[in-house]
């Protein structure tokens, strides 16, 4: 038998786990050994514990079920006695111990036991302890035998055991003499099977075998920093759980500097060696990391106190590199207490290509955003061509209708006044064109007030007034409610109206209608101000509403669309909303746009 000691520290935790109850010695009840202060002592008292109700000569009885180990009585009076050990010191008794165990009876054993050695039916009362205990036990076999010597005094000792096939089991004994007057010689012997313990002991190796292969071939960096000179250095600056690190180490350069120089690299994996721009791992051991957090030292504070706080942390930061360079990386810190020292674990994620695809996607937003505003430059152009063409055409039909009115025989002075007035209006709203032009190509931000916008679409009504007359068009003004103040740029706002009549008005004189009519309604609706324009046209496909905001030539219903978008993003710039629909009150379409009213308590 292979047999080694084991100090009482460490056989109590193993075996500790069993009290005595009413008809039993043992039980893994409480898992403690209960001190009893009774005639005998201890060894006494399990003594009669072991004998509970016995008539003649019955051996004692352990109630299997209630056994948290393996409990064996052993009686050994009449081999001692063959022996004379009683007479002679343990060193001179080795020789004896062969002939002890092949005389020594076992006396009874729990189910535990029978489980432990793979017993079914054992003969107790004829079998000796030479089954079970393997001729190798002399050493184990003397020093448990000092529990016949003292009464009071419990062996213990990390041993083997032979099984019925004669399988070796690791075991932890513990002994005590079985007092009483009918059991003179007996041990009660209580065995905890420790082939858990060996198991773990022999994966060991292999668990960190498959540990290192992990840390080594993971495709992040790895870090194993020692922090142990933390310690000393907060132990020397009085740093305790109420210090402000963070304050401290961002006032005091020269305390993050010792601090940095305190952690040491122990152990890195190939792909720190890279992203830290070493040539070797040899070159990093044994290095502070000081020299890695040069350019992000904040970086460097947050896992400091991380680890102060017993928490992980992670970032997005740069490392600078052993060469020189610096490296985008995605950091993660976890701190661990391993053998009494302070221990990180850092992990690095090489982000530079991920950075430079960032850059390249700014750099070609960069160029989508050049195209966008050449595509917006022409769609601004023709928007000014259309807009422009209807104050000038204005201007040209006044100025010859104010003509005529003053080569008749009897000049018309009022009639003719009217047309050079509806000239002036044509004017001032080409110069407004202009003007809006101007301010939205040198990027001004828009004038906003708060204006009722109620007012903003009677002055577009006057404008477009000639217009709808030489069309043949009749415009109705429509409003609900009397909260409608909305914080605008006036000239902007009014000109989206304005393009939405005009549009309605060419609509109708393209499909020609018969019933010509423009309805522009104003309402309240969702904390928003809307204005309607709608039309007796003959409408808009739900297809070509979408296409209708980016068209740039006539749709199929006939409306141009020239504006439309332009309108859209100066709502939009005003927080609002457009969108087309089919009319509720006309048998034609409505485009609609609603602007956030101010609060009343804001006027």
């Amino acid at each position: 038998m292979e047999c080694f000691d084991a100090s009482a520290e460490t056989v109590e935790a193993n075996v500790s786990r069993v009290v005595p109850t009413d008809d039993v010695v043992l039980s893994p009840a409480t898992g403690r050994i209960p001190k009893i202060d009774a005639p005998g002592g201890l060894m006494g008292t399990l003594s009669q514990r072991l004998q509970p109700r016995r008539s003649g000569n019955r051996a004692p009885v352990l109630t299997s079920d209630a056994m948290g180990v393996a409990a064996i009585v052993v009686d050994l009076s009449e081999a001692l006695a063959v022996a004379g050990w009683s007479d002679v010191a343990t060193e001179q008794c080795r020789d004896r111990v062969s002939g002890i165990v092949a005389a020594a009876n076992i006396v009874s054993l729990n189910e535990a036991a029978c489980s432990l050695l793979g017993w079914q039916e054992p003969a107790v009362g004829t079998m000796t302890l030479s089954a079970i205990w393997p001729d190798a036990a002399r050493d184990a076999l003397c020093g448990l035998l000092e529990a016949m010597r003292s009464p009071q005094r419990a062996e213990r000792h990390m041993g083997r055991l032979r099984t019925f096939d004669g399988e070796l089991v690791p075991v932890v004994f513990t002994v005590r003499q079985v007092d009483g007057d009918d059991a003179p010689g007996r041990l009660l012997v209580q065995c905890t099977d420790m082939r858990g313990l060996d198991l773990a002991d022999e994966a060991m190796p292999d668990a960190v075998a498959k540990q290192r292969t992990l840390f080594r071939n993971l495709p992040l960096g790895l870090c194993r920093v020692n922090g142990d000179g933390l310690t000393r250095l907060y132990a020397e600056l009085g740093v305790g759980p109420d210090t402000d690190l963070l304050s401290l180490l961002r006032s005091c350069p020269d305390v993050r500097e010792r601090a940095a120089a305190a952690c040491i690299i122990e152990d890195v994996n190939p792909e720190a060696v890279r992203i830290l721009g070493a040539a070797s791992g040899a070159e990093l051991l044994g290095r502070s990391v000081a020299f890695a957090w040069r350019a992000r030292p904040d970086s460097f504070i947050q896992t400091l106190i991380a680890g102060m706080e017993s928490r992980s942390y992670e970032c997005e930061t740069n490392l600078t590199r052993l060469d020189g360079g610096t490296l985008d990386v995605i950091l993660a810190s976890a701190s661990v207490r391993e053998s009494g020292s302070r221990i990180s674990i850092i992990g690095m994620v090489d982000i530079a290509d991920r950075i430079a695809a960032q850059a390249d996607l700014i750099r070609l937003q960069a160029q989508f955003a050049q195209s966008y505003r050449l595509s917006l430059l022409s769609e601004l152009c023709t928007w000014f061509a259309h807009e422009i063409s209807q104050p000038l055409s204005a201007i040209a039909a006044s100025a010859s209708t104010g003509h005529r009115w003053l080569k008749q025989a009897e000049p018309r002075i009022g009639e003719a006044r009217r047309a050079f007035d509806r000239i002036s209006s044509a004017t001032a709203r080409s110069q407004g064109i202009i003007e809006r032009l101007r301010c939205m190509a040198q990027s001004h931000a828009p004038a906003l007030n708060p204006e009722p916008l109620r007012e903003v679409v009677s002055d577009a009504l006057k404008l477009i007034e000639g217009e709808a007359k030489a069309a043949h068009v009749a415009i109705a003004l429509e409003v609900e409610g009397t909260h409608d103040i909305v914080l605008i740029d006036r000239a902007q706002i009014g000109q989206v109206v304005v393009n939405l009549i005009v549009n309605a008005i060419e609509a109708l004189e393209r499909s020609q209608a018969a019933e010509r009519s423009v309805i522009v309604s104003l309402m309240a609706i969702d904390g928003c101000a809307r204005c309607t324009v709608s039309d007796s046209g003959p409408g808009l496909a739900q297809a070509d509403v979408a296409s209708l905001f980016a068209a740039q030539e006539a749709g199929s219903a006939g409306r141009t669309g020239f504006g439309l978008t332009m309108s859209r993003s100066i709502v939009a710039m005003h927080g609002g909303s457009m969108d087309i629909e089919a009319s509720r009150s006309l048998s034609g379409a409505s485009v609609w746009f609603q602007l956030p009213v101010v609060p009343a308590s804001s006027h």
